[in-house]
């Protein structure tokens, strides 16, 4: 796996630029430079007793930064220094055409199709726009005052000074229950026209250089007929997916990649719902060699590729049923000349199939069989469910160097996503809330960096750029 841990990249959650007027098919948000529109003006709360509205605005603090705060008689109140200060609003946040937005609370699960809103400041950096409540006391409501979001904090202006709303002022598990704040979404929108041109000379280039014999995606230029790292099936699926997640994943596309897809699995199917890692292990002696099956992470890049061709191609349901038949146990195991399953291969050593080590290696967490019954639209079970949670209480902790469950933890959602578990989804709010932490306003972006910075020539950076979150 340290290939795989090193060098390739996934995003998750993916969200697109915005789109130029002949491709739009979701208005976007926009600044207006005239304040006095009231109409399109989005309401970004409201002063105590709920009058009068509070619209976005943004202004300039002493530094020169762009700021988002709350328009109060023409001016523009937004936090700097730890102090409410009123600068000339030099633009208020609108919806022309009646845009669709979303304010949602920080650490609850998202609307389908939606992105957190921002505009970049003067120096690049991500704008974000929150609201927090006031309260005096703890009781005294003050209303609701919109700001700007940093890091894990809403700060806002009020009584002249800066208000902060910590993202984890219930501890992890008190925000899991109960979200501080909210953050303003609006609609994806689909590439501009421009964006589809940079992206199609990407693909032209993985599939002229990066792809080897077999079809699979390489890490390095291919200049040979091996494969160049040891989850080629993932690489892959995470390539599959991103062309999805941009629109770019239709007509001839799609079809050819579809039928590329039946074929390139079947030359790793050993039996149905058990797979090698590359063409060639398909083919060894058993009983000599050591060869690996597919991991839990490979089998849900199976899963991914068929979520992209919205399950047509049954890999999700055949994993299942080899779980279901064989107890979930995943082995591998060298198979005799008489048909009979000799002994459990374990990341490159025999042990006997009764041992411990054997049966523990071979085992798939209630966490794997949550996401392959979320993909085949079974029920998930509690104790899947909880593991799911667990999962991503303890992969969003590690450090930012560490990505790899990250990574794959950002392409499950999109299977859970599409079920109704509202635990999991609130789960997957948070996990999200830590990667922007992490990584910053597009994390897939951050994340794909961390993990392959030694290939700066691969077209996978060009397309991973296309991502906004």
């Amino acid at each position: 796996m340290k290939l795989w841990k090193t060098c390739i990249f996934i995003f998750t959650s993916v969200f697109l630029l915005a789109a130029s007027p002949d491709r739009t098919t979701a208005q976007a948000l926009e600044w207006s430079a005239d304040i006095s529109v009231q109409t399109e003006a989005i309401q970004g709360g409201w002063e105590e007793g709920g009058s009068p509205a509070l619209r976005v605005c943004r202004g300039k603090d002493p530094a020169g930064n762009l700021r988002p705060g709350k328009l109060v008689s023409g001016n523009c109140n937004i936090v700097s220094g730890g102090k409410e200060v009123a600068v000339p609003a030099i633009g208020i946040l609108i919806a022309p055409d009646s845009a669709q937005y979303s304010w949602e609370g920080i650490n609850d699960a998202k609307p389908p199709e939606m992105k957190r809103f921002y505009d970049k400041t003067s120096g690049g950096e991500p704008l974000f726009v929150c609201r927090a409540k006031m309260r005096e006391y703890l009781v005294l409501d003050k209303g609701m005052h919109p700001g700007e979001l940093s890091g894990m904090e809403c700060r806002f202006g009020y009584g002249g000074e800066a208000q902060i709303a910590h993202d984890d002022e219930f501890s992890d598990a008190g925000v899991y229950f109960n979200s501080p704040y909210q953050v303003l979404y609006s609609p994806r929108t689909p590439l501009t026209d421009t964006q589809i041109s940079i992206a199609e000379a990407a693909i032209s280039k993985i599939d002229e250089k990066w792809r080897n014999q077999h079809g699979f995606i390489n890490i390095y230029e291919v200049n040979r007929s091996s494969n160049d790292n040891e989850n080629p099936t993932l690489f892959t699926a995470e390539y599959i997916f991103l062309l999805k997640q941009l629109g770019l994943l239709t007509g001839d596309r799609r079809q050819e990649l579809k039928e590329w897809a039946i074929q390139a699995v079947d030359k790793i199917r050993v039996t149905p719902g058990l797979f090698v890692r590359i063409p060639e292990d398909r083919y060894v002696d058993r009983d000599i060699q050591c060869t690996r099956i597919f991991s839990r992470d490979e089998m849900t890049g199976l899963i991914v590729i068929d979520f992209a061709f919205d399950y047509e191609l049954g890999f999700a349901q055949e994993i299942y049923q080899r779980g279901v038949e064989s107890g979930w146990l995943f082995d591998n195991r060298s198979w005799r000349p008489d048909g009979s399953i000799g002994d459990v291969c374990t990341h490159g050593e025999w042990h006997s199939a009764s041992s411990f080590k054997a049966v523990f290696d071979s085992y798939r967490t209630p966490k794997f069989q949550g996401l392959v019954a979320a993909a085949t639209g079974q029920s998930v079970s509690l104790p899947q469910l909880s593991e799911v949670i667990g999962g991503l209480y303890i992969t969003q902790s590690r450090d930012p160097e560490s990505t790899s469950g990250k990574i794959l933890g950002m392409m499950r959602a999109k299977i859970f996503a599409q079920s109704n578990l509202p635990e999991i989804n609130k789960a997957y709010a948070v996990f999200e809330n830590h990667m922007y932490n992490q990584y910053g306003y597009q994390p897939m972006v951050g994340m794909f960096e961390t993990y392959f910075n030694a290939r700066q020539d691969h077209p996978f950076h060009t397309l991973v750029e296309l991502y906004d979150h």
